[in-house]
């Protein structure tokens, strides 16, 4: 069986530990919005997982000096409020 990052239910991975979701290529070659990774996170943290949420900046955010804002963005919008009450991790990704 071939298991694809976010794309399979989350009971066949309770037993499996952590999930990623937001990953950048997630985010940038199917156009994953904040909103979705936070939906996808509050999904994980329902069905019993912990998700690593993955943030960070694109280089032309880098290079455009925009770096900091678009990761703090990306926390703000992509951390499901119930992160606080369940084991969620950040990943930073540049």
């Amino acid at each position: 069986m071939k298991i694809r990052k976010e794309e399979e239910t989350g009971n066949c991975f309770k037993n499996n530990g952590p999930v990623i979701v937001g990953h950048s290529e997630r985010r940038s070659a199917h156009a994953e919005t904040d909103d979705l990774v936070r939906a996808k996170a509050e999904a994980a943290i329902g069905a019993g997982l912990k998700p690593i949420i993955c943030v960070g900046e694109t280089e032309a955010d880098r290079d455009g000096g925009r770096a900091e804002a678009v990761v703090s963005t990306q926390l703000a919008a992509s951390i499901p409020d119930a992160a606080g009450q369940h084991d969620v991790i950040v990943a930073y990704e540049p």
